[in-house]
């Protein structure tokens, strides 16, 4: 047992090489990975030292803080309560290492105060006798992974996707469905609460309508803040936080709604915030058909009221409407609401209605960026590449034409994010969110970006920002939850996902993604419950063929049989399914065939979708297990090559690599991926499950 662990950057060694001398001649035994033997498993030999070491010492540098390596192996020591940190270059430490103060080292070995180098020497002593460790149990890999700890893992151009829809599989694959500048204290802050409804069930669409396009509107108003509280973004809410309700508005503008026949009720008011006094208020009783005079009336007084943009000039252009035929505008508003909804059996619903609202109008290009938006969302859930290229041709539409707003930059910020050009889709949002700076979609897609780019720090931060300033919008927790899912933190992901089920009672999707985060988890029989209470809500692909791996992993391949064919039945483009599918064929007996057939249709499906991105890590790492398990051996190899390179760090990936492996006869090769993909927190509990790992020997 070394009295030290040193976790360092192997480009910093001839920097750090005289520190580890100095401590050698003060009589401490350190240990760092230029004493592996030939022949030991790297992660292996890694894991057994650094938890039986007195003390890990990690060097702060340029190069390490952006070491993913040296960051897991600083968490260990953190979770141990043995890190002692030192910093040898200017540095901001990674955000989960901020609170232990490092020891500045930036002068080393040239110059360098004596009391300095003797207090880390002192640090060292206390930790080797034991004075600090007997309080904390040492904890392993697997540990780790459960107490919910970050863990940040550097990442190459892999596009991530994080909204409701998106479906992650594993081999017996696993479905999860998927700030611009700061404001001045000298803008009036408004607050926008959800419009009431009465039981009428076209009075929730009309409430919803009003609310979302007054903050749409009121957000391209130069003069004012928008302080939102999450009820624009709400769906079927059933709860909200006491702390939600408050706000630091100037302004708090609410109403009502009420459908009497074909007449339209509506009562607005804008109240001040600190002290409850009426400012304004107004009655309006119009046909339905005349939504769009109502919502321009309710914004001109505001606006006057508020005394921002109050000048012809400005107020006509806070006012003009992206058209003027209001059927067509009727049914922009209720694609949009089923836009909102998280469900992907109403994207195609949604798209119908885009397309109506062009055919009215074909200066409504609002209608063809939402259209664009709505297949990308599409594309997520199903991986069919015929959404993609439909979506694909919407936004190009845009593109050509004059026009711009939020709307349409964030259509293109999808469809750039999606196609894995992801400096391209950072720019779109920005620019989203300098058009309209409080755009909550726009601040998740940008986080999915950094994520993309290997910024998983930056990414994280971000989709909090957007869980705090929007607490009750559904896709914000959804998002942050998915994002929790693939760095192998699946108790956060519980957390988030059981928020989500919590605001949208009646989404199947949030159950489903609950469902593949408490299987991951190793809670089997809580997955099996959501899985269920997910196919109750509707009969969706992606919680069939989560509750079919579910059953895969316990044994039970006739069942899950059952689950996964009724999962291609009602989406036959994803290639995910079809892989399930071959997977669980391979464990039934006289099956060999279909199986091959399964994956043969995997092949064909996953090729078009790498035509699209070709660097999805995740999509390759699949590719190559279909490849291998039709006995395309030069094929996968390449594969498992080109994922590799793109996401060495990926959990999911690295397990995708070792199956393949696995299927090519290389147990070697496959028991290295499998050690690198817990240490970098894929679950045990799923590993020991694996029939195809079990099956290897391989552990």
């Amino acid at each position: 047992m070394a009295d030290i662990f040193l976790s360092y950057s192997r480009e910093d060694i001839d920097r750090v090489r005289p520190l580890v001398l100095a401590l050698e001649k003060d009589g401490f035994s350190v240990w760092w990975d230029g004493t592996i033997s030939p022949g030991e498993k790297f992660e292996e030999t890694i894991d057994r030292e650094i938890q039986v070491a007195s003390s890990v010492l990690v060097v702060w540098s340029a190069v390490s803080v952006d070491s993913q390596w040296v960051k897991n192996e600083a968490l260990e020591g953190m979770d141990r309560d043995v890190l002692v940190p030192v910093m040898i270059d200017s540095v901001r430490l990674p955000v989960a290492f901020k609170q232990h103060q490092a020891a500045d080292f930036t002068r080393w070995p040239d110059s360098i105060e004596q009391d300095q180098y003797q207090g880390l020497v002192d640090k060292l002593h206390q930790l080797v006798r034991g004075e600090r460790r007997d309080a904390t149990p040492v904890m392993g890999i697997a540990d780790r992974a459960t107490r919910g700890r970050q863990r940040y893992r550097r990442k190459r151009d892999i596009v991530v996707p994080m909204l409701v829809g998106i479906v992650l599989l594993l081999t017996a694959v696993l479905f999860i469905s998927n700030q611009g500048a700061e404001s001045t204290n000298a803008k009036t802050r408004l607050t926008i609460d959800r419009f009431e409804f009465d039981a009428e069930q076209q009075s929730v669409f009309y409430a919803d309508s009003i609310t979302r396009e007054l903050q749409v509107n009121f957000a391209d108003v130069a003069d004012l803040e928008l302080v939102q509280i999450g009820s624009l973004w709400d769906l079927n809410l059933l709860d909200v936080p006491e702390g939600v309700t408050k706000t630091q508005a100037d302004y708090i503008l609410g109403g009502s709604v009420a459908v009497v026949g074909d007449d339209l009720q509506v009562s607005a008011h804008l109240r001040d915030a600190p002290t409850g006094r009426l400012v304004w208020q107004t009655q309006i009783n119009e046909k339905t058909s005349n939504l769009l005079e109502i919502q321009q009336d309710i914004q001109k007084s505001v606006l006057g009221n508020l005394n921002v943009g109050t000048s012809g000039q400005n107020i006509a252009a806070s006012l003009a409407p992206a058209t003027l035929n209001k059927q067509a505008y009727r049914d922009y508003l209720i694609g949009q609401d089923l836009l909102r909804s998280g469900e992907d059996q109403n994207l195609r619903e949604a798209i119908g209605r885009f397309e109506s609202a062009y055919s009215r109008d074909e200066n409504f290009m609002l209608a063809v960026a939402s259209t664009c938006r709505a297949y990308i969302e599409l594309f997520r859930a199903t991986k069919a590449a015929e959404d993609f290229t439909a979506g694909k041709q919407r936004c190009k539409q845009v593109l050509a034409s004059d026009q711009s707003s939020a709307e349409m930059r964030l259509a293109l910020a999808e469809l750039y994010l999606a196609s894995g050009e992801t400096n391209s889709a950072k720019l779109e949002y920005l620019e989203t969110l300098k058009l309209s700076p409080g755009n909550p979609d726009a601040s998740i897609g940008l986080a999915s970006v950094l994520v993309a780019q290997g910024d998983l720090q930056g990414g994280e931060e971000l989709y909090l920002k957007s869980v705090r300033q929007h607490p009750t919008y559904w896709k914000a927790q959804n998002s942050l939850g998915a994002y929790y899912f693939r760095q192998g933190m699946f108790h956060r992901a519980i957390e988030s996902w059981t928020r989500v089920t919590e605001l949208t009672a009646s989404s199947a999707a949030a159950f489903s993604n609950l469902g593949a985060a408490r299987l991951f988890a190793g809670n089997f029989e809580d997955a099996l419950l959501a899985l269920r209470r997910s196919i109750e809500l509707d009969s969706n692909s992606g919680a069939l063929a989560n509750l079919g791996s579910t059953l895969y992993y316990l044994g039970r391949f006739e069942e899950a049989l059952q689950y996964y064919k009724a999962a291609i039945e009602i989406d036959t483009s994803d290639h995910r399914l079809w892989g399930n599918l071959g997977d669980n064929l391979r464990f039934l007996e006289g099956r060999d065939e279909e199986a091959t057939q399964a994956y043969t249709e995997s092949v064909r499906l996953a090729e078009a979708i790498i035509e699209i991105n070709p660097d999805d890590a995740y999509t390759l790492s699949r590719l190559a297990v279909y490849y291998a398990a039709i006995n395309r051996v030069t094929l996968a190899n390449e594969v498992i090559k080109r994922a590799e390179i793109l996401a060495e760090f990926d959990l999911n990936v690295l397990y995708d690599l070792a199956v393949a492996s696995v299927l090519l006869g290389n147990n070697e090769a496959a028991q290295e991926y499998v050690s690198r993909a817990l240490y970098a927190g894929y679950p045990a509990v799923l590993i020991k499950s694996d029939p195809q790992l079990i099956s290897s020997k391989v552990k």
